[in-house]
């Protein structure tokens, strides 16, 4: 999990604890178990965007604000850029060019798989 995850999931655990809300009673509003919840708190799994809407709505605040206070540290330089000079966001995310192709490869059969298959009337 990466720090910054890290940092959202301590940000949402600061905002129960302020609010006098256990994990259990926001496992029970956002219909996970008190172990899903605990484990993304103690930053051991990293929270979804699911999760944030879901804790969002739970706590009746915009689930971008769950992000807002938590800044990001700079990239460094070193990072890949997904600038408009064409750089392939997957590639930048991932960091080489032939899992991403790979990736896309497979998904696009299955797509074509289902689409190839008759449907049942």
């Amino acid at each position: 999990m990466t720090e910054w995850a890290c940092d959202i999931a301590r940000a949402i655990a600061r905002v129960l604890d302020n609010r006098g809300i256990s994990d259990r009673e926001l496992a029970r509003m956002i219909g996970r178990s008190q172990n899903y919840v605990s484990i993304r708190l103690r930053c051991e799994s990293p929270l979804s965007l699911a999760d944030l809407d879901a804790i969002g709505h739970a706590l009746e605040i915009d689930p971008a604000s769950l992000l807002h206070g938590v800044p990001r540290k700079p990239l460094s330089e070193a990072a890949p850029s997904v600038s408009g000079n064409g750089t392939d966001v997957a590639t930048a995310v991932h960091g080489r060019d032939e899992g991403t192709k790979s990736a896309y490869g497979l998904a696009a059969k299955r797509g074509r798989r289902k689409a190839d298959q008759p449907h049942a009337e």
